[in-house]
């Protein structure tokens, strides 16, 4: 790589350094360690992002807004070349607009899963491709393309470090983990008897045990949750459910939600003595599979999207054995894949091309996004986003990734979000 100074990757700061990441970022990061557990895989494995075509976001004079550069180019996995189209400044005031503010062409096909890193600076996406790509999220620069599924990925889940990334979807039942900060693979022990649907990497420490609990969630087609330790990669506990889990819901280690095949969420709890409830609280009301789970409101209230056209609201207050839905939208035309939560407002994507934001409390539609030429399979929202000057700007990011081989990354509009707000 060439000594010219440029941006650090991870805290975007001015990199005098050969490497992509600066001395600071390396120092802080020595301690971010894959568990001894895992067995590293040859660099050669994972194909890097172009060096030549990286794009800086700028500031604009005055405002603190977001500027992405123009169209880029960037390497990828073989048989394809990464694109980004469409890019247009983003300003500290949206205008509603039908369009992408860029859209992500990375893979060769049906786009899956697309997930934000927690720090905002990423985007992973996984694909029918058997690939898993991370690019930047401020331009769709390509930072890594990691190759080694054997079969289409249908599931991703960063860890709270916004450093390390699992996958899944291989007919093996194997759990995959990457470096998304280096060029390097990592592959947890981790697998189970059928092929995994779903993943979820809570935050260790949002729990009531000590000490805090660093583990990877994930859900099987054969209907089990199995919990792995991160640091050992054995398994410390398993939730059944009926029929394969296709959606994972858990930001604290004492909490999971699984939904899929079954019609029904299962809602397990965890003690701070470690035990179990004996039996979990279940959600009825879907009339098909269930595909998506997010939490909407401090972990109390949350959303699920299913094959029966609907999305509906439930509350996590209530101790009765079968809990019924507080709210039930019936907007989209055909299946509903994803959902996604910010603030008052609900996104919800799927069969029908589009993603619709509207208010939870009410059902009442605000805004439709009509961009993708497929069915919506996956649905992720950020804000605030920062640049590498660390100036924050208000406008709310919604990336969304489709059958038609499109990651779309586009805002709320202002209107929208005021419109979403409670009093």
């Amino acid at each position: 790589m060439d000594q010219r100074v440029h941006d650090c990757l991870h805290c975007g700061a001015v990199n005098a350094s050969a490497d992509e990441i600066c001395p600071a970022c390396h120092a802080s990061l020595s301690a971010v360690k894959a568990p001894a557990s895992w067995t590293s895989l040859p660099a050669s494995q994972a194909s890097p992002g172009s060096q030549v075509t990286r794009r800086r976001v700028l500031q604009s004079l005055g405002a603190g807004a977001l500027v992405l550069a123009g169209v880029a180019t960037v390497g990828g996995c073989a048989g394809s070349t990464p694109q980004v189209q469409g890019v247009v400044p983003i300003g500290i005031t949206p205008i509603a607009t039908p369009g992408a503010d860029y859209i992500y062409r990375g893979h060769s096909a049906a786009v899956t899963r697309v997930v934000w890193s927690p720090d905002g600076r990423y985007l992973a996406s996984g694909s029918v491709d058997k690939t898993v790509q991370v690019w930047q999220a401020t331009n769709g620069a390509l930072r890594y393309t990691f190759v080694g599924h054997t079969s289409p990925v249908t599931a991703l889940a960063w860890n709270v470090q916004s450093t390390y990334i699992a996958s899944a979807g291989d007919e093996d039942g194997k759990v995959w983990v990457w470096n998304a900060l280096r060029n390097e693979q990592e592959v947890g022990h981790m697998g189970q008897r059928g092929r995994v649907l779903s993943l979820a990497w809570p935050d260790p420490y949002a729990t009531t045990r000590t000490p805090p609990v660093n583990m990877i969630l994930s859900g099987a087609e054969d209907g089990t949750v199995q919990v792995w330790d991160a640091g050992s990669g054995k398994t410390t506990a398993t939730y059944a459910g009926q029929g394969g889990v296709r959606a994972l819901l858990s930001s604290s280690p004492d909490s999971v939600l699984l939904a899929g095949a079954d019609h029904i969420i299962h809602h397990w709890q965890t003690f701070a003595d470690g035990n179990t409830s004996p039996t979990p609280v279940t959600y009825k009301g879907h009339t098909g599979a269930i595909n998506a789970l997010t939490w909407i409101d401090e972990n109390n209230i949350f959303a699920s999207a299913s094959d029966d056209g609907t999305v509906r609201v439930w509350s996590t207050t209530s101790t009765r054995p079968s809990a019924s839905p507080t709210l039930t939208y019936r907007g989209h035309k055909g299946n509903v894949y994803a959902v996604a939560a910010y603030k008052g407002l609900l996104i919800s994507g799927g069969q029908d091309h589009a993603a619709q934001i509207w208010r939870y409390d009410t059902g009442k539609l605000l805004y439709t996004y009509t961009g993708h030429q497929g069915p919506i399979r996956s649905l992720a929202v950020v804000a605030p986003l920062a640049n590498p000057a660390h100036v924050h700007t208000p406008v709310s990011f919604v990336a969304s990734a489709s059958d038609d081989g499109t990651v779309h990354v586009w805002h709320i509009p202002e209107e929208v979000l005021a419109a979403g707000r409670f009093p």
